[in-house]
């Protein structure tokens, strides 16, 4: 009868184990949602982001400082907001527009076809009123849309926009809990 040396049967033994080890090591559990790193250079604006939403039809959108990326799960693209481009918040609503607030610019998104087109609100406030500062939060209330500043509520609804002034010195920071509004100064 022919033994196989014990040299060789560790060999293939260290074979199969490393084999087996590779193979099971590359499987995802079941639940585990793959994860992807993005950096600016992928998509094509600056490094920080400050929001996010989704969209009915699936489409990502982030508040970024060069303005509001889209990605479709495969391709990323740059929408400009207003004059400065720095999008601080963005949110999604029913009727499918995308809402934005930012550097002095607030108002919304509108897809024309292949291209969104972005509507300011910014003029219908009164003069005295569209220095409006940085835009920092939105919050969408009883069919309004509520923009947060550091000094002042604008609220808008049926396209138009109105301002409330709140004594603040500091940002204010809208919340939503169970149906009510509440602002945090």
């Amino acid at each position: 009868m022919y033994r196989i040396p014990s040299y060789t049967m560790k060999f293939w033994l260290t074979i199969f184990v490393f084999l087996y080890s590779i193979l099971w090591s590359q499987a995802i559990e079941e639940g585990t949602p793959p994860i992807r790193v993005f950096n600016s250079e992928d998509y094509g604006a600056g490094p920080q982001n400050w929001s996010a939403t989704q969209d009915d039809d699936g489409l990502i959108y982030f508040a970024n400082n060069d303005g509001v990326l889209a990605y479709d799960g495969e391709r990323w693209k740059l929408m400009k907001a207003g004059e400065s481009g720095l999008i601080r918040d963005v949110m999604s609503t029913d009727d499918g527009r995308i809402w934005v607030a930012g550097s002095h610019d607030f108002g919304w998104f509108e897809q024309d076809g292949e291209e969104a087109v972005f509507h300011s609100l910014k003029d219908q406030l009164s003069t005295d009123n569209q220095t409006i500062g940085e835009a920092w939060n939105i919050v969408n209330h009883e069919q309004e849309v509520i923009i947060a500043t550091v000094k002042r509520l604008i609220k808008s609804s049926n396209d138009e926009a109105t301002v409330e002034f709140l004594e603040n010195n500091a940002r204010l920071l809208p919340l939503l809990f169970d149906g009510e509004l509440y602002v945090h100064q």
